[in-house]
């Protein structure tokens, strides 16, 4: 059928899209479905994606989010989970749900320059709020070390452990903002929260392993010392073994 028929099927739900419908690959999608991916922060590419390429990210999704229970809210783009210690990221990618242990590290990109890298808030900002465990937000504001008077963007890149998918971008702002602005102030307070929240998580992160760290370095010491109790093991093993263990 032509482009101004009625009667098309969505490529991604299956029903009629009426004559607001837009072209996919191999087909059209309806406005609700449209719709839908807006609101679900997947970018729609026209004539490119395909209607089952877009019903596969809406399953994903909603699969995600059935075991994301929001406990506290930075802005729209983040949000925690401090029950099933996950955190709700909405990128530029569309919506994903990250479990605590998979985050690496936070920073801010300012005209995609480092502004703020994980540590760079410090670990209690003076002056700012901890509330709430993992959901704990940073406040107060860190200086720059060199002045701009004009932003172009102004984006929070966070690395987790994804081989295929390892970066995330949470875009505040992509278009010339002053830097004396009360708009550029808001979202740099909004970066510092989020940078905040996630450096609390990953630093929880790196104490427990290095808990359980030291908990199994223990464990192998007493195992190599029974060894050497039963004379399986020769002091010199033992000290060699011991040696590694400890130097690890």
């Amino acid at each position: 059928m032509s482009f101004f028929s009625l009667h098309e099927t969505c490529s991604c739900c299956g029903g009629e899209t009426g004559f607001n419908k837009y072209k996919c690959k191999g087909g059209y999608i309806c406005p609700e479905c449209l719709k839908k991916s807006k609101k679900l922060n997947i970018q729609f590419i026209p004539f490119t994606m395909t209607g089952e390429s877009l019903k596969n990210k809406f399953k994903e999704i909603e699969e995600n989010l059935k075991d994301f229970n929001e406990t506290s809210s930075i802005c729209n783009s983040f949000s925690i989970d401090d029950i099933n210690k996950k955190v709700c990221i909405k990128s530029s990618n569309g919506i994903k749900i990250i479990k605590f242990n998979n985050l690496l590290s936070v920073e801010l990109l300012e005209d995609e320059n480092i502004k703020i890298s994980s540590g760079g808030l410090g670990r209690a900002v003076a002056g700012g709020v901890l509330f709430g465990g993992a959901g704990a937000i940073v406040g107060g504001v860190t200086g720059r070390k060199k002045t701009k008077s004009i932003v172009k963007s102004l984006k929070v890149k966070i690395t987790i452990k994804d081989k295929i998918n390892p970066v995330l971008y949470i875009v505040l702002s992509n278009s010339e903002l002053k830097t004396s602005s009360l708009l550029y102030k808001g979202l740099l307070e909004t970066a510092q929260k989020i940078i905040g929240a996630l450096e609390c998580i990953i630093d929880e992160n790196n104490i427990k392993n290095s808990g359980s760290n030291n908990l199994s370095k223990a464990d192998e010491l007493m195992k190599l010392k029974n060894l050497l109790d039963l004379g399986i093991l020769t002091q010199e093993e033992f000290n060699n073994e011991k040696f590694k263990i400890l130097n690890r």
